[in-house]
């Protein structure tokens, strides 16, 4: 079975621990209530924070008062908008003739 070079240098790296580069590591934010600890890229998700935990605490407050349900921890959630805004694109059926 032959492993390329590049497969080769990466578990190279792994194995040998060596230090990702300074830049691989993206901004993060987070923003923690008494139930989330909310985690996003910053600053392309800075505007959606607030809303997605009022959302989220909003959620909460409904199933314990609902259901009563209480959750015995923090929930994590990473949020990362999957959209390439580095290049605009159109679904075909937007662009004319």
């Amino acid at each position: 079975m032959r492993i390329a070079w590049g497969a080769a240098a990466i578990a190279c790296a792994v194995v040998c621990g060596l230090p990702a580069p300074a830049h691989a590591a993206p901004p993060l934010q987070q923003l923690q209530t008494k139930d989330l600890q909310l985690v996003w890229f910053h600053p392309q998700e800075d505007y959606l924070a607030p809303y997605i935990a009022r959302a989220f605490e909003n959620s909460m407050q409904w199933q314990e008062r609902t259901w009563g349900w209480v959750p015995d921890g923090k929930t994590n959630v990473l949020f990362k908008d999957s959209r390439i805004r580095s290049k605009p694109s159109f679904p075909a059926s937007a662009c004319s003739r």
